[in-house]
Order: structure tokens, then sequence, then C-alpha cells
């Protein structure tokens, strides 16, 4: 049970972090997340 349990508050965690992202609210643990899927960066 604590094993579904972890992966659910994960899959929580980042579906709450990609909806803050897509809100455009500033992740502390990522400081530029504009640059992550940037064209031409590679």
């Amino acid at each position: 049970m604590n094993v579904l349990l972890s992966l659910l508050t994960e899959i929580v965690i980042s579906i709450f972090g990609a909806f803050l992202r897509k809100g455009g609210t500033p992740d502390p643990r990522s400081p530029a997340p504009s640059d992550d899927h940037r064209p031409g960066t590679d």
C-alpha cells in the first residue's frame, strides 16, 4: 500500500508542478523553465 501511495504522490507532484509551470509561476527548482524546451539550444 505504501508503494501505491508513494507512486500516487509522485504523480500528483508532477501534475502540480506542470500546472504551476503552465500558469507561469516561477519554480524555485527551475530558475529558467522557459529554457527547457527552447528550440535550437542543443
